[in-house]
């Protein structure tokens, strides 16, 4: 049986969106090649992602860019460079290539948007047809069905139905990527009149610039080459750098066994193509596309991309150093599939459901994507352009920083499961803060940086994430110029501060690190008349100042630590409006603004994507603190108590990450354990739907991943202590830390419903998964809800033993204020 055959067999896979392994075999290539090759691990952990989850939004008669996680599928590497997916439309801001509701497949795209609310950087597409070329972005968009689709992390493929450009016609298209590479490969299907021979052969287009993007593109017939570049960059008109020499850098190297049959460049603009048969090049004009046509009896085409933002030659060399061996994309899938099984690897579950699994695992994977790899491998070492000073530098850089959301959870998995380049990201940090000021001297830190700053979302959150690698011992950073750095972003107002209000992607501004900084620290509070979403501002920034604080502390600047430390724990007191309950916006004067909230989900006024419920307890900073602004505790647990009870929760969107836990850190574990298991059970499946809102590089899943294996969170990461939530949903959870030889911690479950036997033997009734009754770490019992970053460090068993319904637990319920507040010294 050949490869086309296998395909045209195989049976529709069991799961709507997956397949098993040796469904995967039927499918992508023929099955005695498959089980000598072995290109996907039996046993690996990879065989437990999902792809497709997070790939659909809820609805498949409508399109809410934020009713979904906004993910496509990208079978490249760890924290790959540049991610290859199909394209079923046109992606920008606010729409991602891959759609899982669309039914047409457009092409191969090579991008490097990192989210869907973010811009992509030099995309470049790859797409395929019969008889006469069909370049537009309808005329090429060709029927497909789930059914013959297949994603791992090894490769994406899926059968493609071209008899609408010519009976009988189609190609059945495998993809996988590198870090700055790309292979595709097109088995085409043979019309079944003509005696089994196409009367016109396929072709393939390479789109070099979009319309609107002056590009090139260049056609090498000897070298079997199509080249070129885009200057396309969509999030161009935020921020202050504008890098006018961008450009992105392809070589397409295009091999079939025919070879060539005619050639030449492209124009579509609205819709309508001009073809320019045997023209070597265009340049300089928007739109633009190289081709290649076959001869009819075609039955294999290979595409193999090198891509750069160095230059043409170094595309090429990108393309031969990591493609140059490959023989088809199995080979390379291969590859992609034993790098995701290493890096899965450092998590093993027993027990749970498959969904369970599925998502977990797939969520981890999606944590270990970003920030993504900027820096290439040149002639003298790593380079990489920097969009700041629209220059060529040496060294080794990552890009795609949200840090607004990722400083919550995804950053501390970093430091746990990608230590080893934890480090590169924070000098990465550091040089964008050297580059991104005027005349050569030093700008600020990171907010959202998409290659430059975007200035999207608000604070200083680099400061959290350089503190929390301060405070977990992070190693291969300047930590002199890191002091540096977070002391500008709080003690240095941006440009036109005091004249700009720095509205939520504003156009053309300075870099805005923290706006409004000139009344915060002169007033205590960032005036609502002043600067847009004031309320959030003044909270984030005290929690950014504690941040400050923690990295002078390490840097024996004990004078600094006190005078942020000393802000952190009383500006954001200044927005609390005693009359009504609620952090509120003030005024220059002194005066609060209220207006009533319509809806319990609505956003408020001088809010940053929430409302006052929502930033009611975002001050993880300063538990005590928040305590004594409610009065006590118990006042503090009734306020949680409304919060949930009200529909105030919104675990769509990050700011309300961190409040279930909030219980456990006030004394009540057992009531953070059931709101959690609740919301892990509502918010996230292993379906293309499973998530309730934007992943936003890694946030919602390390969410999931942190409470579902391992039982706690890190409320405040940058005091490296986190909170224990409860049992984690697995019978079993071994961690392996990659950067600490032999590291291995082992927790283990007792009362799980998932023991052999039921939870405590036959006769027993089943465990409270929401209790624990008494946790041992090493032999040495815990008893409260608190658990260090060395203690995870130092490895060993935790035992976890959880209480009968019908037995008492007192575990991590703190009665003695006393006690409790020094849970929070740090």
């Amino acid at each position: 049986m050949n490869r086309l055959e296998a395909l045209q067999t195989a049976q529709p896979h069991p799961h709507p969106h997956t397949i098993t392994s040796r469904q995967t075999c039927a499918k992508a290539v023929n099955i005695a090649s498959c089980e000598s090759s072995g290109w996907r691990s039996q046993a690996g952990h990879s065989t437990f992602v999902d792809p497709l989850i997070g790939t659909a939004g809820p609805d498949a008669s409508t399109y809410e860019p934020d009713s979904y996680a906004g993910l496509s599928p990208n079978p490249s590497p760890p924290f790959a460079a540049v991610r290859v997916t199909p394209s079923t439309r046109t992606n920008y801001v606010s729409s991602e290539g891959y759609y899982y509701h669309d039914k047409t497949y457009r092409g191969t795209l090579m991008t490097r948007q990192p989210a869907i609310w973010m811009g992509d950087l030099a995309p470049v597409e790859i797409s395929a047809g019969f008889g006469q070329l069909q370049l537009d972005e309808q005329s090429r968009a060709l029927p497909f069905s789930h059914e013959e689709e297949f994603a791992s992390l090894g490769k994406h493929a899926l059968r493609v139905d071209a008899s609408r450009q010519q009976r009988g016609a189609g190609f059945y298209v495998q993809t996988a990527g590198r870090s700055h590479s790309s292979i595709i490969e097109y088995d085409v299907r043979q019309s079944e009149s003509q005696h089994g021979i196409l009367v016109d052969g396929p072709y393939v287009a390479i789109h070099a610039a979009r319309e609107g993007w002056r590009g090139a593109v260049f056609v090498d017939a000897d070298r079997q080459e199509i080249s070129g570049w885009t200057p396309e960059r969509m999030d161009y008109k935020l921020g202050p750098h504008q890098a006018p020499n961008f450009r992105g850098y392809f070589v397409s190297r295009i091999e079939s066994e025919a070879g060539w049959l005619d050639w030449g460049t492209a124009r579509t603009q609205h819709n309508l193509t001009q073809t320019w048969s045997k023209q070597r090049g265009r340049w300089n004009e928007d739109a633009l596309a190289g081709w290649v046509k076959f001869t009819p009896n075609t039955t294999r085409v290979l595409i193999k991309t090198g891509l750069s933002l160095l230059s043409i030659d170094q595309a090429r060399r990108n393309l031969e150093s990591e493609l140059s061996s490959a023989q088809d994309v199995d080979e390379v899938a291969l590859q992609n599939t034993r790098e995701w099984d290493a890096a899965l690897s450092v998590v093993e579950t027993e027990g749970g459901n498959s969904v369970q699994k599925r998502v977990l695992y797939t969520g981890l994977h999606r944590t270990l994507q970003f920030p993504s790899l900027h820096s290439e491998s040149a002639d003298e070492g790593s380079a990489y352009y920097s969009l700041y000073t629209d220059s060529v530098n040496k060294g080794e850089a990552y890009q795609s920083y949200s840090i607004w959301d990722t400083w919550r959870a995804a950053w501390a998995m970093q430091i746990l499961f990608a230590n080893h380049r934890v480090g590169s990201m924070v000098s990465s940090m550091l040089d964008m803060y050297l580059q991104s000021g005027k005349n050569g001297k030093p700008g600020y830190l990171p907010m959202w940086a998409n290659g430059a700053e975007t200035n999207i979302m608000i604070s200083t959150w680099a400061d959290s994430l350089i503190a929390e690698a301060f405070a977990k011992n992070v190693t291969g950073f300047n930590r002199e110029l890191a002091l540096e750095a977070v002391l500008k972003d709080a003690s240095v107002p941006p440009e036109l501060d005091e004249d700009l209000k720095y509205e939520d992607r504003e156009e053309f501004t300075p870099i805005e690190a923290r706006a409004g900084l000139t009344s915060y620290a002169s007033r205590g509070w960032v005036a609502h008349d002043r600067t847009a979403e004031s309320v959030s501002r003044t909270l984030d920034y005290a929690a950014c100042d504690a941040a400050v604080a923690i990295v002078a502390s390490h840097m024996s600047d004990q004078s600094s630590a006190a005078i942020y430390r000393a802000r952190a724990e009383q500006n954001y007191l200044n927005v609390y409006n005693n009359a009504t309950g609620f952090f509120a916006p003030r005024f220059a004067n002194g005066s609060f603004f209220e207006a009533p909230l319509q809806d319990p989900k609505a956003r408020d006024d001088g809010f940053t994507e929430g409302n006052r419920w929502t930033y009611l307890f975002d001050v993880v900073h300063d538990l005590p603190g928040l305590v004594r602004l409610h009065g006590s505790r118990m006042a503090t647990l009734q306020k949680l108590d409304d919060y949930f009870e009200g529909g105030y929760n919104d675990h769509s969107n990050e700011p309300s990450h961190h409040v279930p836990v909030l219980y456990a850190a006030l004394g009540r574990p057992d009531k953070s354990a059931k709101i959690i298991r609740d919301i892990a059970h509502a918010e996230y499946t292993d379906l293309p739907d499973g998530y309730k809102g934007n992943e936003d590089l890694g946030q919602m899943s390390s969410w999931y991943t942190f409470i579902s294996a391992f039982g706690f969170y890190p409320l405040h990461p940058a005091s490296a202590k986190y909170v224990v939530v409860g049992a984690p949903f697995f019978s079993k959870v071994t961690i392996k830390l990659p950067h600490i030889k032999d590291h291995k911690l082992v927790i283990i479950v007792h009362g799980s419903t998932d023991e052999p036997g039921g939870a405590h033997g036959d006769s027993s009734a089943p465990a409270d998964p929401r209790r624990i009754l008494h946790f041992t770490i090493n032999g040495r019992p815990l008893q409260i809800p608190i658990i260090t970053h060395g203690q995870v460090e130092e490895g060993g068993i935790w035992h976890i033993h959880l209480a009968r319904p019908d037995e008492e637990s007192s575990w991590g319920l703190e009665a003695d204020d006393e006690k409790w507040v020094a849970w929070w010294r740090y």
